[in-house]
């Protein structure tokens, strides 16, 4: 009963951050610079600058 507890308390924690919107955006600011820093390189502007140099 105790660990069911903590669980829902978890669960409403994580609902309360989700609804005050300050985790979509951090999440999504790692994502995009995740993103950017491993496509990057194989992409369109790495070949440019590739060519470039």
């Amino acid at each position: 009963m105790h660990a069911r507890y903590d669980m829902i308390r978890l669960y409403h924690y994580l609902l309360l951050v989700l609804v005050r919107g300050t985790y979509i955006p951090l999440i999504s600011s790692v994502w995009i610079y995740v993103l950017d820093k491993s496509w990057i390189p194989c992409g369109t502007i790495g070949k440019h600058q590739g060519n470039a140099f």
